[in-house]
């Protein structure tokens, strides 16, 4: 008997071992095939592509171990997406010209390089903190061991029609539009904000609380979510919205939808994203922006190595080169997204969009730029943040993670479902950043799941007083 176990245990051994040693054999495969691919595009910073070159391959292998681990749902998986198809292939290739897509400017070796190592420090010190939390042995609760928070369907009922009637004035001051280009005034204040965002955030989480009441089958909960669903769709049509937050809702919906911690559908979700991200990507760019003076040519390539949505390492570079002219913000920044809702005219030396700083300080007239989530953190913490803060941030997807594969299982946690279908559908654009730009939209979307989980909030039950019992009664007992 023994014996018998021990062999059990070796050939798991041998067949974990083999598994990593098979993924770290594929992600060095696509680290060269990535440099390799640049090369094909020019012949410039050789070294610093090099080093991302070995980044690229250690998101590789997030990406392999995010799609490998039934314990996870997509959250690293997206983690990994980002940094591999909006990052560092599209950076690498704009290295390999010289040629970054806004503007087409070009940047010394003497910004390059550094900035290169910078990233494969960010890299190291990710992977370093997704181990530590792998390592972990303990597995995440199964569903049926995580106490189900019920809740009533009157108060999931209440809660849906308080998102309706705050929706609603809303809607009738902002308007409904089908096309991102309908309102040229944009209001980017805290209140013109929330009267542009609610309807749209509010509608799409009660259209989902009215769904899980449909299931009833009952004719008035099956009208009600055809209601809800109808104005859901029409203030979040989708070529009105910036794609960022139209993908939120589809990630979001399909997580509270489907258990996306199931091995096969992550890796048919894998082929999905990364031939949509050159294809469909591009197409509703193409529509959304409203100029279809143009013939529809969407080519990959091209679109790769030119597009100024793929502007991640163009603005890292940015601010790297403000950094080491105006130095580090020493928090700044973060406090600024912190507290993005006080007005500025409140607090008038609230810091702005680190995307939009660099890119007047890199003197474009165009400013909505990205800011990454390493560049992020290097205007604020400098090479001691970057080799730090993702370590922290690697151990908390993990558990973030797990904890979500646990509730997607689930059809019990309703809210914690909406809670992290949201976080997960907009983990892209935090990466992507500024994030004083976006986090307020992140913070409205928090603040009505909130408020629905007051209105949904467990009733502690009244304890009846036990009758009294006479002197007799006690001597008895």
């Amino acid at each position: 008997m023994v014996a018998a176990r021990a062999a059990a245990l070796g050939a798991e051994a041998d067949a974990v071992a083999i598994k990593y040693t098979t993924i770290a054999l594929l992600s060095a495969l696509a680290g060269i095939l990535a440099y390799f691919a640049s090369s094909s595009y020019g012949d410039y910073n050789a070294l610093p592509r090099v080093m991302l070159a070995v980044s690229f391959a250690i998101f590789f292998a997030i990406f392999l171990i995010s799609i490998l681990l039934g314990e996870l749902s997509i959250l690293l998986f997206i983690f990994a997406l980002y940094h591999l198809f909006f990052f560092l292939l599209p950076g690498m290739i704009h290295m390999a010209r010289n040629i970054f897509p806004f503007y087409e400017v070009s940047f010394e070796y003497s910004t390059t390089l550094p900035v290169s190592g910078l990233v494969l420090l960010y890299s190291v010190s990710t992977f370093l903190g997704i181990c530590i939390g792998l390592s972990k042995r303990q597995a995440a609760a199964a569903p049926d061991q995580i106490p189900a928070r019920k809740i009533r369907n009157k108060d999931l009922f209440l809660g849906a029609m308080l998102l309706l009637a705050i929706s609603i004035p809303c809607i009738a001051v902002s308007g409904i539009h089908v096309s991102r280009l309908a309102d040229s005034s944009y209001d980017d204040s805290p209140l013109g904000l929330i009267l542009s965002s609610l309807p749209s955030s509010a509608m799409f989480l009660c259209a989902i609380s009215t769904f899980y009441l449909m299931r009833r089958n009952s004719f008035p909960s099956i009208f009600l979510f055809a209601i809800t669903a109808t104005i859901a769709l029409l203030v979040n049509f989708p070529l009105s919205l910036t794609r960022f937050v139209m993908f939120q809702r589809i990630i979001a919906l399909t997580y509270m939808i489907v258990d996306l911690s199931r091995v096969r559908l992550k890796v048919c979700l894998a082929v999905v994203a990364v031939v949509s991200i050159f294809t469909v990507f591009p197409t509703i760019d193409y529509f959304a922006r409203g100029d279809t003076s143009a013939s529809l040519d969407i080519n990959p390539l091209k679109y790769i190595a030119e597009s100024g949505d793929l502007d991640g390492l163009q603005s890292t570079l940015n601010v790297y080169e403000m950094v080491q002219s105006k130095g580090l913000s020493w928090g700044w920044q973060f406090l600024g997204a912190l507290l993005s809702y006080v007005p500025r005219d409140i607090w008038p030396q609230k810091a702005y969009p680190t995307g939009v700083s660099a890119a007047e300080f890199a003197g474009y007239s165009f400013t909505n730029l990205s800011a990454p989530l390493i560049s992020e953190i290097y205007v604020d913490f400098g090479a001691v943040g970057l080799a730090l803060i993702p370590v922290l941030v690697g151990w908390f997807i993990i558990s973030l993670d797990r904890r979500a594969a646990s509730m997607g299982r689930e059809q019990g946690h309703i809210l914690e479902k909406f809670f992290y279908g949201g976080l997960i559908g907009y983990e892209t654009i935090i990466l992507r950043g500024s994030l004083i730009a976006i986090i307020s939209h992140i913070y409205l979307y928090g603040g009505l799941i909130g408020m629905l989980s007051f209105v949904c909030r467990p009733r502690r039950r009244r304890i009846e007083p036990l009758p009294q019992r006479s002197i007799k009664e006690h001597a008895l007992t």
